[in-house]
């Protein structure tokens, strides 16, 4: 499975509102159907920054609807070293073990469990047997990223950093790397070295550093 690629996509989907993708498996079953536009938007808050963040960190790591039923998603309260204790979004407490499990932080690098504190968001495929979850997959979100979007007219460009000016004049630091993916007008790919330019105007989906206060980029959409 390319996590790189199925989290782009996510994010993108999500942060433009465009629609939501079916919710991850809880402890009492899935929830089914599509929330609204409206619901979508009520999740969002534009910080002082000029950058809309999703409130629940977990809003970008839901994954398409053939991977719903196989997820379960939460916090971690505590950690082992054989694994961690999950409490879901619906207050169920589940332990998780990743002796086998590959895990992904997001958006794309493979780490260690040593590497997931408590206060990071997860999401999880894996077997169930009571209230014990033997995972196969961890995508962990850390406590201080979550998933966020910015849109407006970029003011500067130095090498893999752009500087993006919102409508309301707020400069939000944007962190490019190679697997940022750029959309031209037309849709076809671009990238940020050659399109990404002075003037241009862009939607920019990823997670924002709550710490850094910079926005980095997984997708950058030219307007």
């Amino acid at each position: 499975m390319n996590y790189k690629n199925v989290f782009v996509k996510i994010v993108g989907v999500t942060a433009m509102a465009a629609v939501l993708l079916p919710s991850i498996a809880s402890a009492h079953g899935s929830e089914k159907g599509e929330r609204s536009r409206t619901e979508m938007h009520n999740q969002l808050s534009t910080n002082e920054f000029g950058v809309r963040v999703f409130e629940d960190g977990n809003k970008g790591t839901n994954l398409p609807g053939m991977f719903s039923s196989l997820f379960y998603k939460g916090s971690v309260t505590a950690v082992s070293g054989s694994g961690f204790t999950l409490l879901t979004t619906n207050n169920a407490t589940f332990t998780v073990t990743t002796s086998g499990a590959k895990i992904v932080r997001l958006p794309h690098t493979v780490v260690a469990l040593s590497d997931i504190v408590i206060g990071d968001k997860v999401s999880i495929m894996g077997a169930v047997t009571g209230s014990v979850i033997d995972a196969s997959v961890v995508f962990d979100l850390p406590i201080n990223k979550k998933s966020a979007m910015a849109k407006g007219t970029v003011t500067a460009v130095s090498g893999g950093t752009v500087t993006v000016t919102t409508k309301d004049n707020k400069a939000v630091t944007v962190n490019t790397d190679s697997n940022t993916q750029v959309v031209k007008k037309d849709g076809t790919a671009g990238t940020v070295a050659t399109d990404v330019t002075v003037g241009s105007k862009v939607k920019v989906s990823g997670l924002w550093d709550t710490v850094l206060h910079v926005l980095g980029a997984l997708k950058i959409k030219l307007k």
